[in-house]
């Protein structure tokens, strides 16, 4: 515990001590620090309410962490109260330096995405407020009766175990409702907090729990001052109720025993852009131990995470009886990209004739979905000489082609004057096919059909009731079903430069497959044989998500192990010091990233690495050499 500066040694009267977590973000000062509680404030300060004190000549906010009788030395008056509503109570106090002793961060750099900023008139109305009504458990109904793990599971949480698995969910069945259906039985567990990827979702969700007559608190990072100050406020009143949010509402402060329903944890919505990085998925199993809570991670696919955690017997697989499974899964066919003897236009549109054939079959039936992995119009070129990707001469930046008629143009910097440093030439063959060029192709193929791109700047809330071709891309699917879903560019998607290209790819078409009717089918068009594509074809991703862990344990990359990843300017000295301080460790690196270097340190075990960066920042914090020096532990993607 450290110590504040004095400001009155000869003030010796008794007082309580109040030790503070202060809203300073430095790694070696990241402890509770002890405050005088003055008279005026004594009958009032509790554990978890917000104060402001004098910190290095500043005022700041902090948190009574804990209060204590202990006057063996003098300490600074805590100068005012906040707010009497306690905002962080100690479990959620235990939380936080969870979360940032997982990630190598701080408690001031935790705390902020867990207690908004105060918004008093806000504050003020929700306590006025009657406390958000208690609902009523539903039982376990329809398809998921079939699931012989869930009761089990709801009986552990009831009792208090902290308990964790996780269910896929077959094509057939709506994820919103699904997912409600799981809230409303988990309510007799206590309170439900559900975490989903992004606001469409959230709504959705919350529109299938209103349908079973239960009011849900919503928590969204998004909106504004005022809405967060109420969410935050009724969540910390609320006993037997369901919250539903965006990665945030992970921290709702909701008290008593209760479960974390994470809705696609493969997501990366469901990461946290700024430090420390935390992943809801993560935070959930970390509220189990703190707040003796259960976890539920519910998707339509498995993420390669999710699966070590399995094998460790961290969280335990609810599995479906396999007919039911196959029942309610789609029929998925991996067609090949043959387009030898297919005519020009179809050939540009990259569809083989059979696919062509099912598309104009299925518009007789309701509209067609076609699923493309990019928006725009060209999105990346080669050089039509020796076909190098081009990129600007300038910036290093992607060329691409904005709209028709238009020149290559870099995406960053704008220059357009691009020619080829290998060859010398200026002429370009398209390779990256955007959304906006492929609706101009399709129109040509279907002239008598609306042919509509669907993508987050266009968004469609349901599938038509008049057939229409819909472009869509990732993350824009409609509700709805239609009669056939057609994965376009397999190769394209399976080829980025990513760790998690083929279980990413996986997750995003297993989301397409939700579209398709009873009956219908979707069609993959090329990398037919690729584990993710063949792992559709039998709706098998569990199997997947075994196979890419195995694959990446073999060539020691996470999950398999723990990564910390180090960005600092060149010639720093930062990364050798956290692996020489986390004995066994391997380093990758240095490589270029952006105007520094970058670094990869992996390890089998996560906290030598933790208590490597950790002593580590706090030395070089405290000499001033921090600056420059970042670090993320267990990024979703190593290379940026």
């Amino acid at each position: 515990m450290g110590r504040a500066v004095p400001r009155s040694l000869g003030h010796t009267q008794h007082m309580r001590i109040a030790a503070v977590a202060v809203d300073v973000a430095l790694p070696h000062l990241d402890r509770t620090f002890d405050y005088r509680v003055p008279a005026e404030l004594e009958s009032q300060i509790v554990v978890g309410q917000r104060v402001r004190v004098r910190f290095a000549g500043r005022i700041v906010s902090g948190f009574v962490m804990r209060l204590h009788d202990d006057t063996s030395h003098a300490t600074v008056d805590i100068r005012s109260l906040v707010s009497p509503t306690v905002v962080l109570p100690p479990a959620m106090g235990a939380l936080v330096r969870a979360v940032a002793d997982r990630y190598a961060s701080t408690f001031a750099d935790v705390v902020r995405f867990v207690v908004p900023p105060r918004h008093g008139k806000a504050e003020a109305a929700a306590l006025a407020a009657d406390p958000p009504a208690t609902s009523a458990a539903v039982g376990i109904a329809g398809p998921l009766q079939a699931v012989r793990g869930i009761p089990a599971f709801l009986e552990r949480a009831g009792r208090g175990e902290s308990v964790a698995a996780c269910l896929e969910i077959p094509a057939a069945l709506q994820l919103p409702e699904t997912v409600a259906g799981l809230a409303a039985a988990a309510l007799a567990a206590g309170s439900v907090i559900i975490v989903a990827p992004d606001a469409r979702d959230v709504e959705r969700i919350r529109g299938a729990l209103k349908t079973l007559g239960i009011a849900a608190i919503v928590m969204q990072a998004g909106d504004g001052p005022a809405a967060r100050q109420r969410a935050f406020t009724a969540s910390s009143r609320a006993t037997g109720n369901v919250i539903v949010g965006t990665r945030s509402a992970v921290f709702a402060p909701v008290s008593g025993r209760g479960t974390t329903i994470v809705v696609g944890d493969g997501n990366d919505a469901l990461v946290e852009p700024h430090s420390p990085g935390w992943h809801a998925r993560e935070v959930a199993l970390l509220r189990n131990s703190t707040h003796g809570w259960s976890s539920l991670f519910v998707a339509r696919h498995r993420s390669v995470e999710l699966q070590a955690l399995i094998d460790q017997g961290a969280v335990k697989s609810l599995a479906w009886p396999v007919d039911r499974w196959r029942a309610l899964s789609v029929r998925v066919e991996a067609v090949p990209e043959r387009l030898d003897d297919a005519d020009p236009l179809l050939r540009q549109l990259r569809i083989p004739p059979s696919v062509f054939r099912a598309i104009r079959d299925a518009l007789t039936r309701g509209s067609v979905v076609l699923s493309v992995p990019q928006r725009g119009y060209i999105t990346s070129v080669r050089c039509s000489g020796c076909r190098e990707l081009a990129r600007c001469t300038r910036c290093s930046g992607p060329i691409a082609i904005a709209a028709a008629g238009e020149q290559p143009r870099c995406t960053l910097c704008g220059f357009a004057g691009w020619q080829c440093p290998w060859c010398n030439g200026t002429q370009v063959r398209h390779q990256g096919i955007g959304s906006e060029r492929t609706r101009e192709e399709l129109g040509r193929a279907f002239p008598n059909v609306p042919v509509r791109v669907v993508d987050a700047e266009h968004p469609l809330d349901r599938v038509p009731d008049s057939p229409q071709v819909l472009l869509v891309t990732p993350g824009a699917e409609p509700d709805g079903r239609v009669p056939l879903a057609v994965v376009l560019d397999a190769d394209a998607v399976l080829g980025r430069h990513d760790l998690s290209a083929s279980i990413e790819a996986a997750r995003r078409w297993s989301e397409v497959a939700a579209l398709v009717e009873a009956g219908g089918r979707m069609l993959v068009v090329g990398a037919s044989t690729a584990p993710a594509v063949q792992a559709l074809v039998r709706s098998d991703p569990a199997g997947l998500a075994a196979h890419e862990l195995r694959e990446r344990g073999v060539v020691g990359l996470p999950p398999a192990l723990h990564a910390v990843v180090v960005e600092a300017p060149a010639g720093s000295t930062a990364a050798m010091e956290i692996a020489e301080a986390a004995s066994g460790s391997s380093v990758l690196g240095p490589v270029r990233s952006g105007e520094g270097q970058r670094w990869i340190i992996l390890h089998r075990e996560l906290q030598p690495l933790t208590t490597a960066v950790r002593s580590v920042l706090a030395k070089r914090s405290a000499s001033k050499t921090i600056v420059g020096v970042g670090v993320r532990i267990d990024p979703l993607e190593l290379a940026t």
